[in-house]
């Protein structure tokens, strides 16, 4: 099987992971994703 990176620092999504009981690892990108005012 192939590794599972999870491009995310989501904790949900790691949750989501660890739950269906898969190894993974967390490699999120450092970047500011907050949305700019509108």
């Amino acid at each position: 099987m192939h590794p599972i990176v999870l491009a995310s620092a989501s904790p949900r999504r790691q949750q989501f992971l660890r739950e269906l009981g898969l190894d993974f690892t967390v490699r999120a990108a450092a970047i500011d994703e907050t949305p700019m005012p509108s």
